[in-house]
């Protein structure tokens, strides 16, 4: 129940508990009081692993039924507590119905090709109001024709927010044009501690990568591309592994394998089952997205520069607290920048500033193989500081933050 309900409830609570007061006929010390804790008893519930029970209110009928005096308002304030007890059972299942029903949302562009997958994300953003401080991949399928139209696509997406995780399921429509979502919320996802999921827009980036001279198998009609939006080492030796990036499909030979990378399973086919799924594959590749060396060393010295590798944001809070955006030099005098503000400064406190910030902090939790960096600089633009955790077997960015 949302903190307006719950306001407003209280108020006509009081209200009703007032009238009741002033309506009394017999004289009574602290009669109000009574009310209200006959009002609170009435609303008072034993929960039992989420098992609701109306507690207080059989205690009222148990102990409390025989009153002498204000009988009337008594039982009436109970059974207004009564009435709150069932609001709150029932208005936070009103509320997840709500909020769980099956939004539909309209395709920005029915073809792979020509569209952008990360378009599609802002766009469910927007119009779900999604605004967690991560959004990761929990899975992708789809099935497109050989021109690149869809023919299926199911998303798994996770929200972080302060408050739990939503979990977003979402399917290609039957008519191909809209997309059907399902959320729910959840408070704990231990069990999937062990999982290490993906920043969806940077999965989703590397999916528009995809060209259609990528996926020209020849004599099949439509393409079958899956992950799980894990990134993992990859050892696949023996399999037609490719590389995905911005230069086009690369060949993987066994010899760099294995590799970290997030791995898509794709097949063709030349007909679909009832699924909308290639009935037989009849070609399989690999594509890498996202590919890392899995030999690459990650030390206090490294872990910036790797850093910085997976993360633009982490790049250009980087550029520009570093180098000229802090500070110059120019006909002899010597300027520092600080939120915009430009400083005249000696030789020596200007060498010492470039050489001193920005200062890192970094602690390696061997434990778990988790980097926690931050780095700060008080020249440059706002914000100044920079916090981030790096998991150090995927090189996975984990919550980044600036203050």
């Amino acid at each position: 129940m949302n903190n307006t309900i719950q306001v407003i409830i209280y108020m006509i609570t009081f209200i009703v508990v007032l009238m009741l007061y002033r309506k009394s006929k017999e004289e009574e010390p602290l009669l109000l009081l009574k009310l209200i804790g006959f009002t609170i008893l009435g609303a008072f519930m034993l929960d039992l692993d989420g098992f609701k029970l109306p507690l207080g209110f059989a205690i009222f009928l148990l102990f409390f039924r025989k009153i002498n005096v204000n009988a009337d308002m008594k039982h009436i304030a109970a059974y207004v507590g009564l009435v709150i007890f069932m609001l709150g059972v029932c208005i936070p299942q009103i509320e997840n119905m709500i909020y769980e029903r099956i939004h539909h949302v309209e395709l920005l562009e029915t073809n792979f090709y020509s569209g952008s997958l990360v378009e599609e994300l802002d766009h469910l953003r927007d119009e779900l109001n999604i605004d967690g401080y991560r959004i990761e991949l929990r899975g992708l399928e789809m099935t497109i024709q050989q021109d690149g139209t869809f023919e299926s696509l199911a998303l798994g997406l996770a929200e972080l927010t302060h408050e739990g995780t939503v979990n977003y399921t979402i399917n290609l429509s039957n008519d191909r044009k809209t997309l059907e979502v399902t959320r729910y919320k959840v408070e704990d996802e231990d069990y999937l501690n062990d999982y290490i999921f993906t920043d969806a827009e940077l999965v989703l980036a590397n999916f528009d990568l995809i060209t259609d001279a990528m996926l020209d198998f020849e004599g099949d009609d439509y393409y079958q591309l899956r992950t799980d939006g894990q990134r993992i080492v990859y050892e696949g030796k023996g399999n037609k592994n490719f590389q995905i990036n911005t230069a086009g499909k690369i060949k993987v030979e066994n010899s760099q394998l294995p590799v970290q990378a997030i791995v898509v399973d794709v097949c063709g086919g030349k007909e679909l089952d009832e699924l909308r799924n290639p009935f037989k594959c009849s070609r399989n590749e690999q594509f890498l997205l996202d590919l890392l060396k899995h030999d690459e060393e990650l030390n206090e010295s490294s872990v910036l520069d790797v850093a910085r590798q997976r993360s633009s944001e982490i790049e250009e809070w980087l550029t520009e607290h570093t180098g000229e955006s802090i500070g110059y030099e120019k006909n002899g005098e010597f300027v520092l920048i600080k939120d915009g503000v430009k400083e005249k400064v000696q030789e020596s406190e200007y060498v010492a500033i470039l050489k001193e910030t920005p200062r890192t902090t970094i602690l390696h939790i061997e434990r778990e193989n988790i980097w926690d960096v931050t780095v700060e600089n008080p020249y440059g633009d706002a914000p100044h500081t920079m916090v981030f955790r790096l998991n150090g077997e995927t090189r996975e960015i984990l919550d980044l933050n600036f203050r």
